[in-house]
């Protein structure tokens, strides 16, 4: 797209100012537009650079635009007219692509006619693929400056799936209107069969005219009575079912004009009275319908109809008429009108409910992440939604009506076919119904995974397949990342491992004879400062040694070389014995410890010695990390689950919610106090240490207010007690129990 200014030296010499637009509007073909720069420069730039916008808007326009000469040839096309005909449209006759050109020029005929100026038609049109589409176009005609047409511009829009959509919605109408009709003829045939039975009952009226007895028989079966008025009107003569049909009594009820409105209902008075002045005029026949409200209360609905007799001046002489009961007719009808009134209205609803579902799944399916291909039993492309555009690089226009095999890269390609053959002869599927990954092939010809899963359905015009596809590459890369970088973390973790055992075995042998010769210059030592030193080498050499102990433990854990040596352990009583160790510690801070046991003794299945380990490493923490002069609460109960659960939880300073998930790991430390000694590994080693034994550790916390580490391990029989019990109890109360500042309570298993 391009918009210059330059100057032209015409023949005579003198100069005009030019501007030149220029648009491609298809590879290698351009279109261009030259006006004259008037006095008003600014303007003409102006309004050239406003024609050329509405230039460039055709060309590029989504819709198809299209010029013809009066013989019907194609003389322009914007890009969309070159993407649905093709590159050779130009010089074609257009009815060479219309699917009913003989009904689509007598269309346009008018406009070539000079008849109308603008012209809108619907036609199907040949696309350059061979496949049919709905087109609608709005024609113009082109004249010369003398007025005649030289041709048409006409811009047209693919309106095929609206069309398709009409289609359908006009078949539900049909049906429904062919439903009410059903209806209508069956209520047609009903009052042609009330016809026919006051038919009958006339005939019977005839027969029988002749007995009075034998009239009032025929009158009670078919619900007909009759009755005359005569002289001028003043005497009114009723049969017996006309009594029972107004609900009166024979003999009580005098029956007369003025009687009778009275016993016609209020609100079809006035229209009786009206249709009897009529009749006795001469105007139109007397056949009504009115209702009778009885002196009960009741209301019964009459058909009444009557013969008026003449005489030469116009006056009435007699009146012969008979009224019909029909009220169960009208109840019947009734009903029947009600049936098909709700029979509408709910094919009214589900209509309305189908489109709302139409436009609920097609919203779905045009939104949808996963490609979504649907297939005839041919493998030809039927449709496509956008998410299978995205990922194999297709527009759908390029791939419907092809098959779908151009979306499989080699070998697959070329077997397709068969394995669609192969299903619709056997009815084995091997992917249809089930899912799998396959490779999938792109425009730009690069295969790719992808997870596909087919379903097959019927419809009315036969079997079709849909296909949902997802591209899994990101997830094919990302696993093999994974299977890497586990590879390499077991192997750095095992190099890890390795070294620290090896590390450990060979720092022990040097820091042994350290302590040893400590101990030994300790004996000889009188000196107090000197004392003092040899000391504080001793501490450092016992902390040093205890380090390397857990270091060397932590090593056997990782690299799964830790041996357990599995018993019966009385948990009660371990603890007690455990508290002599931690009790000195308590007492600098001044800790009070209580001790919430169950009244019935419980065992589990441990290593004593990492058992120990590992309260005492719970334990040591709860009472370094608590406030001064704090409390440290062990509960150990039963589970449901057949596990024995140890809490032991400190009124402390908390852990932080950010630094909660590190204090598993070795080394981490998450208060980094000074005064407060630590490696940071105890933790980990302790948690790895229940695991071993079939248990797990868990903490809750709440900064500023403590933490509660819990333990749980498998629950053993009490059939087998440690044969130490005695001696851990007697201790442990001796030493332990006396002290105010430890304090047991017995609870229930409630």
């Amino acid at each position: 797209k391009a918009c210059e200014t330059f100057e032209m030296i015409n023949l005579d010499q003198t100069t005009k100012d030019l501007i030149l637009s220029m648009g491609e509007f298809r590879p290698s073909e351009f279109s261009s537009l030259i006006n004259e720069i008037s006095e008003k420069p600014e303007l003409n730039i102006f309004v050239t650079s406003i024609i050329s916008r509405l230039e460039a808007l055709i060309l590029t326009s989504p819709e198809i635009i299209m010029e013809v000469d009066v013989n019907k040839k194609y003389l322009w096309a914007n890009k969309s007219g070159y993407e649905f005909f093709g590159d050779d449209v130009i010089g074609k006759e257009a009815d060479s692509y219309f699917s009913d050109s003989q009904n689509t020029y007598e269309a346009v005929a008018p406009l070539f006619n000079q008849e109308e100026e603008l012209i809108y038609v619907e036609s199907w049109q040949k696309r350059k693929d061979g496949q049919d589409r709905y087109l609608a176009w709005n024609c113009r005609a082109i004249k010369d400056r003398d007025g005649q047409v030289i041709g048409a511009l006409s811009t047209a829009k693919d309106i095929t799936e609206e069309r398709q959509k009409q289609i359908t919605l006009k078949e539900q109408k049909k049906n429904l209107e062919n439903e009410i009709q059903e209806r209508t003829r069956k209520l047609e045939e009903l009052n042609k069969s009330y016809e026919q039975e006051i038919q009958k009952r006339k005939l019977t009226e005839k027969i029988l005219i002749g007995t009075k007895q034998n009239l009032e028989i025929a009158q009670k079966i078919s619900n007909v009575g009759n009755w005359v008025l005569e002289d001028n009107m003043s005497t009114l003569t009723w049969s017996d079912e006309i009594y029972r049909i107004f609900g009166v009594e024979k003999g009580v009820f005098i029956p007369s004009y003025e009687s009778f409105l009275e016993l016609v209902h209020p609100e079809d008075r006035e229209y009786v009275n009206s249709e009897v002045q009529a009749a006795l005029k001469g105007d139109k026949p007397y056949d009504i319908e009115y209702r009778v409200l009885r002196p009960d209360g009741t209301i019964r609905t009459v058909r009444e109809k009557s013969d008026i007799e003449f005489s030469e001046d116009g006056i009435s002489i007699k009146w012969v008429g008979a009224v019909l009961d029909i009220t169960d007719y009208k109840k019947t009808q009734y009903e029947l009108e009600n049936k098909v009134n709700e029979r509408t209205a709910e094919l009214s609803k589900a209509h309305e409910e189908l489109k709302d579902r139409e436009s609920h799944l097609s919203a779905l399916l045009n939104n949808m992440v996963d490609g979504l291909v649907t297939i005839d039993e041919q493998g030809q492309i039927l449709s496509c939604n956008p998410g299978a555009e995205a990922i194999f690089g297709y527009s759908s226009n390029e791939i419907i009506g092809k098959n779908v095999s151009m979306l499989i890269p080699e070998p697959y390609r070329s077997e397709h076919d068969s394995y669609i053959q192969n299903y619709l002869d056997t009815g084995k599927a091997k992917i249809i119904g089930i899912g799998r990954e396959v490779e999938g092939l792109k425009k730009d010809g690069s295969s790719f995974p992808i997870d596909l899963s087919i379903s097959e359905i019927w419809t009315k015009s036969g079997r079709i397949f849909e296909a949902i596809c997802r591209d899994i590459t990101e997830r094919k890369i990302a696993e093999e990342v994974l299977v890497r970088s586990k590879e390499q973390a077991e192997q750095a973790n095992y190099a890890k491992s390795e070294f620290l055992a090896k590390m450990s075995h060979e720092l022990r042998t040097p820091l042994n004879a350290i302590l040893g010769f400590g101990q030994l210059l300790e004996m000889d030592t009188v000196n107090s400062k000197k004392k003092e030193r040899v000391n504080q080498i001793l501490e450092a050499g016992k902390h040093l040694l205890d380090l390397i102990n857990e270091v060397l433990d932590l090593a056997k854990v990782e690299s799964g070389k830790l041996e357990m040596n599995y018993e019966n352990i009385d948990v009660v009583q371990s603890i007690k014995a455990l508290l002599e160790t931690v009790f000195s510690l308590a007492q600098e801070k001044g800790i009070e410890i209580v001790a919430n046991f169950p009244e019935n003794d419980l065992c589990v299945k441990a290593d004593p010695m990492r058992f120990k380990q590992v309260l005492y490493n719970l334990l040591s923490n709860a009472i370094k990390y608590n406030k001064p002069e704090g409390v440290v609460i062990i509960t150990v109960k039963e589970l449901p689950s057949q596990m024995v659960k140890i809490e032991i939880s400190d009124s402390g300073i908390g852990i932080p919610d950010d630094q909660l998930s590190k204090i598993f790991e070795p080394f981490s430390r998450v208060h980094s106090k000074p005064e407060i000694e630590g490696t940071g590994i105890g933790l980990s080693i302790s948690k790895a240490l229940v695991e071993s034994m079939g248990g797990s550790l868990t903490v809750e916390t709440q900064l500023g207010q403590g933490s509660c580490f819990s333990v749980e391990l498998p629950k053993d029989e009490l059939g087998n007690k440690p044969d130490n019990k005695e001696v851990l109890k007697k201790k442990a109360n001796k030493e332990l129990i006396e002290d105010p500042q430890i304090r047991f309570n017995r609870i229930t298993t409630d």
